[in-house]
């Protein structure tokens, strides 16, 4: 028997039943547990539509969406700092049954005022070979993502490093900048707000609510599924970086910097002070989160310097309301290009796009 349904929040049993599924299976990331889902809703504001598919009684696939403000009306996304939105999918589900949540999640969409649904995945998924069948084109994403391999020794991921990489960590070390971890409220508080200044100086989301965020984010450190890494300079806080981990892999999620502590570069000794603990730790990888892809791009440079592998992702797209989407899509698109040349100003991102301006990037 097929059951389908869509899952806003989970009750005890479903929850169980989830994390259960989530354990036995060897592809997921922190972003396809409740957790993450929890996050969104608390610091975001953004509800999940984790779509369900039960097979005689038992959870057969997991696919997460969420419904989020876009320009001209909403997208379906798979929302998270990571590489890997594909669903999972339990073995022996048939291809028929994907179609059937396919078809379920767009009927549901339309009467949302949904544009399109779209989704990243590594171009190695095995979602590439299935989605055209789905109904979804593809085309390469304009994000990719760095994946450090931390199961080599401390030793060898230090030469893996650029040599301007090694110099700034090593300079700033002589200059007094120190990193440790932390699980004090207060420290977390004040990475929150460095975090928050950063996100508006570049003109993009912040959080809804850190104040609200600040329980869940101390819970998940205390379980084990977060670790905060702060850089301090004459005992005051003045950068940060936030770790999510899940099943021996460490994803980069929040990071910030106060502007006047770049000249001791705080964002390269944080990185590498995540890799080296990730590598102490027997963590087997660390994801250094979304990239955009074009090589000369700064934030690409600055990742590529620690010497882990680039993946490529791959873009699912599938429209829900197409010439209103194409339209929309055009006019986001020309957003980008103004944007990427500094002509976008200030007051027009912070005033009149809002939240909506992180859609556009």
């Amino acid at each position: 028997m097929l059951d389908m349904k869509t899952v806003n929040v989970l009750g005890l049993r479903e929850k169980e039943e989830w994390d259960d599924f989530i354990s036995a299976s060897p592809d997921t990331t922190f972003y396809h547990t409740y957790e993450w889902t929890e996050i969104l809703r608390v610091g975001a504001g953004i509800v999940p539509s984790f779509w369900g598919l039960w097979l005689d009684g038992a959870l057969a696939v997991i696919w997460p969406c969420f419904v989020v403000p876009a320009f001209g009306g909403k997208v379906l996304s798979f929302y998270s700092a990571s590489t890997d939105y594909a669903p999972l999918v339990r073995s022996g589900v048939k291809l028929e049954c994907l179609n059937e949540i396919v078809q379920h999640v767009l009927s549901t969409a339309k009467k949302q005022d949904v544009l399109h649904w779209s989704f990243d995945a590594p171009k190695h998924s095995y979602f590439v070979n299935i989605a055209p069948n789905l109904g979804f084109t593809t085309a390469p994403s304009p994000r990719c993502t760095y994946t450090v391999d931390t199961t080599l020794p401390s030793e060898a991921l230090w030469k893996q490093l650029d040599n301007k990489t090694r110099r700034l960590v090593r300079k700033a070390r002589t200059r007094g900048l120190e990193v440790k971890t932390s699980r004090e409220p207060d420290d977390l508080s004040s990475f929150l707000s460095i975090y928050q200044a950063t996100m508006r100086r570049r003109h993009l989301t912040s959080l809804r609510d850190p104040d609200a965020l600040l329980p869940l984010l101390i819970q998940l450190e205390n379980d084990g599924k977060a670790k905060l890494f702060v850089a301090t300079n004459e005992g005051k806080i003045v950068a940060g970086a936030l770790l999510l981990l899940h099943k021996q892999r460490a994803y980069g999620w929040l990071a910030g910097s106060n502007p006047e502590s770049w000249i001791l570069s705080p964002n390269e000794v944080l990185i590498w002070n995540q890799i080296e603990w990730a590598s102490k730790l027997g963590y087997s990888s660390i994801d250094l989160g979304g990239t955009p892809s074009q090589r000369t791009h700064g934030l690409h440079i600055f990742k590529r310097h620690f010497g882990g592998e680039e993946v490529d992702l791959m873009r699912f797209t599938l429209p829900v309301k197409h010439l209103k989407d194409a339209f929309c899509s055009a006019i986001v698109e020309t957003y980008r290009n103004v944007k990427q040349h500094g002509l976008v100003p200030g007051f027009l991102a912070d005033r009149v796009l809002g939240d909506r301006d992180v859609w556009f990037d």
